[in-house]
């Protein structure tokens, strides 16, 4: 929920040591990290070298892939006990050939390497909306309450805004076509609850400009106060930014 990277490697020495007699499984749920993290976008577990100490990993087709459905990697027996034993396999429909042409497509995007002006671009939409918010923050100084951002960049393209108001928030910026949704209680923890903001490759820079400032509106609001033009100084700092996304289309205007 909070877009970190769980501390995967620490986990599996962590059951090696309590369970030395290979009893002990780890299952890892690849869904955020599909696409995104690891060579050719095949997880966190192929990044941290883990193939072979991890039970089964559990890769979803939605969210960066694009498609629908899933699948598992695991061993020959694990496989032959989940085709004859897992109720929610063995009465779910076949995924349609357009799903699988989707998902080769995308894997083929991948592995080829076509797929790296738009990781880049990711990347550099994940520091600029890190920037903007913290900026805001420090600007606006809203109480937590109504509106925080973790002091540290999101280690992937979900980004979450703290308030006690997520309802609120997440209202005023689709009235302004922004589609964030907000995440409450009892999803997460009480107290905790945010908007979460999901950047994908197709957002331009604009859009993220456009969405920080719906932002700002609404805290203004919050406060009472009335929310000036943005600084000078920060539409200089986004001038690297600008550099970056005019690279990238000239990257995929190659491919």
């Amino acid at each position: 929920m909070d877009g970190d990277v769980a501390p995967l490697a620490a986990v599996v020495e962590c059951v090696e040591a309590r369970l030395p007699d290979g009893n002990g499984y780890v299952v890892v749920d690849e869904a955020h990290a599909t696409g995104w993290l690891g060579p050719g976008g095949r997880g966190l577990v192929c990044e941290l070298g883990l193939e072979e100490r991890v039970w089964a990993r559990v890769h979803t087709f939605g969210k960066a892939m694009g498609s629908a459905g899933a699948i598992v990697l695991c061993s020959p027996t694990t496989r032959s006990y989940l085709i004859n034993y897992a109720r929610s396999l063995i009465y779910t429909t076949a995924m349609g050939p357009h799903a699988l042409a989707g998902i080769e497509t995308a894997y083929d995007h991948l592995v080829s390497g076509r797929a790296e002006p738009d990781l880049r671009h990711l990347r550099s939409l994940m520091r600029r909306a890190h920037h903007l918010l913290a900026s805001l923050c420090a600007r606006r100084r809203p109480p937590p309450h109504v509106l925080r951002v973790s002091k540290d960049r999101p280690a992937s393209p979900i980004v979450p805004l703290f308030t006690a108001h997520a309802r609120d928030l997440a209202r005023h910026c689709q009235e302004r076509g922004y589609m964030i949704r907000p995440i409450v209680a009892p999803t997460v923890p009480a107290g905790t609850d945010r908007v979460r903001l999901c950047l994908h490759a197709g957002n331009s820079l604009e859009e993220l400009r456009g969405l920080c400032e719906a932002v700002e509106e609404w805290v203004c609001g919050r406060l009472g106060r009335a929310c000036e033009d943005t600084d000078a100084a920060e539409a200089e700092a986004s001038g690297g930014e600008e550099e970056e996304e005019s690279v990238r289309i000239r990257e995929l205007s190659k491919l």
